[in-house]
């Protein structure tokens, strides 16, 4: 008879290069209900790094810079106010029957979101020359959202004062992957909503909700084109990537 295999097994211990660090400053101020209001008000200022990625399969360490989510500001509002409107309420507190019904029971609700945008990644096939593609306050426009100023070669674009020239090839990237001054665009995205709670019986309630999302209707685009080949290098296409403005009616029974 033949002896039955022998199996070795092999343990592998693979070591973690990656890091990552988040820092931040938060506050917030918050009121308890109160007269039919509550609200809280939150403002995050934070940075966020990490240390995950190669810019060369020779680099001996991963690369240190800002993660492709980080958002420098955000400030989050939200909101409740019970209308005082109706019976027992500030206005109209005598208020009986058909208007009181009509008037009475309105809840107004909000969610707003102001934040930075993400980090605009780097051309890939670009270097810089050491002049910042940021552009002064003022000058940043959709068609040009960064100093988008390229030559072929390194000397030509010191010569020509720009940021960018061509990577030559069989050459190690030397920049990182995103800019660490330069964001994508981003508006403030604002949701609201009117409740009415309705009361049919004892045990027999609704409400009746009107909700808004993207109210102001603002629209986001995506970020620049980073492609240093293309003609449209540095320009922002208007596709919007968010939900335009959205309206919803409903009515909810409780029984």
């Amino acid at each position: 008879m033949q002896p039955y295999p022998q199996f070795q097994s092999i343990t592998i211990n693979a070591l973690s290069l990656g890091h990552s660090w988040y820092n931040s400053l938060q506050a917030k101020l918050e009121k308890r209900l109160t007269r039919g209001l509550s609200f809280i008000t939150s403002y995050t200022y934070s940075k966020n790094m990490e240390q995950v990625s190669f810019l060369n399969a020779q680099d001996a360490e991963p690369s240190r810079e800002l993660v492709s989510y980080d958002r420098t500001h955000r400030l989050a509002l939200s909101g409740v106010w019970e209308l005082p409107l109706g019976r027992g309420r500030r206005l109209f507190r005598q208020a009986q029957g058909p208007l009181n019904w009509i008037i009475g029971g309105w809840q107004f609700n909000w969610i707003g979101n102001f934040q930075s945008g993400v980090p605009t990644p780097y051309p890939s096939g670009a270097e810089l020359t050491g002049i910042s593609p940021k552009l002064p306050p003022g000058e940043q426009t959709f068609d040009r959202w960064f100093n988008t100023g390229k030559a072929s070669n390194l000397q030509a674009a010191l010569d020509a004062q720009v940021p960018f020239y061509t990577r030559p090839g069989f050459t190690l990237r030397r920049i990182p992957l995103r800019f660490p001054d330069v964001r994508n665009p981003y508006e403030p995205q604002i949701n609201l909503s009117l409740f009415k709670s309705l009361k049919f019986r004892e045990r027999i309630t609704g409400q009746f909700r009107v909700e808004s999302f993207n109210f102001t209707n603002t629209p986001i685009f995506p970020g620049p084109n980073t492609d240093i080949t293309s003609g449209n290098f540095g320009k922002v296409t208007r596709n919007q990537i968010n939900f335009p403005r959205h309206i919803q009616v409903a009515m909810k029974l409780m029984f």
